[in-house]
């Protein structure tokens, strides 16, 4: 059964690998610490939602599971994405920046008051979060397209030849394996249809 849903941001709920991120980079000159004050610059070009997302999140919100979002980025690159969620109504209740992924997920779980831990969703792109969800004991989800494992934005993905896609889809499966981690799913839809195997509930759509 799941109670709650962990995401991070980059990779699996928004771009990674968009032209915006990357001059967003250069910028700052690769160093963490001045990419808080580029960011207002480049806010609009990054703030992409991965394909599925929204309806995930409304999915989400319309049967009462809980979700946090989670990122290693500033508190004011969180906050911008997050306003960019409210359009939609889509507030995430718990959210937090500027941790470790096993700090950030420390403090995510504190708030979502789950008392078993096995019971939360720990949806993820890359492999720190993964591990860190694993030491957790959160029940795991690597996602595949969008994944910092592949670096590509959604344009440079539907660019790629069916081949070329299908080579990095088993790549980045291989790899989620080797992690241990428990389901690995291609995007935010096929997210969906695995809540409602895990999660005996009246789904609304």
């Amino acid at each position: 059964m799941i109670k709650a849903v962990i995401l991070n941001w980059s990779g699996t709920l928004s771009d990674y690998g968009g032209r915006g991120r990357q001059a967003w980079y250069q910028a700052a000159g690769e160093n963490p610490a001045q990419l808080a004050r580029y960011w207002p610059h480049y806010a609009k070009t990054i703030t992409t939602f991965n394909p599925g997302v929204l309806s995930l999140l409304q999915f989400l919100k319309l049967n009462h599971i809980p979700f946090a979002t989670v990122t290693q980025e500033s508190s004011l690159v969180l906050a911008d994405l997050v306003n960019a969620l409210a359009i939609y109504h889509l507030m995430p209740p718990v959210n937090v920046a500027e941790a470790s992924a096993p700090e950030a997920l420390k403090h995510a779980l504190s708030q979502l008051h789950v008392a078993d831990d096995t019971q939360v969703l720990g949806v993820f792109d890359a492999a720190d979060w993964l591990q860190a969800a694993t030491m957790a004991r959160l029940n795991t989800v690597g996602m595949v397209v969008g994944s910092r494992m592949i670096g590509l934005s959604t344009v440079a993905w539907k660019n790629l030849t069916v081949t070329d896609q299908k080579h990095w889809i088993r790549r980045i499966r291989t790899r989620f394996t080797q992690l241990g981690v428990e389901n690995t799913l291609d995007n935010a839809q096929t997210l969906q249809q695995l809540i409602q195997q895990l999660k005996p509930l009246e789904v609304r759509r």
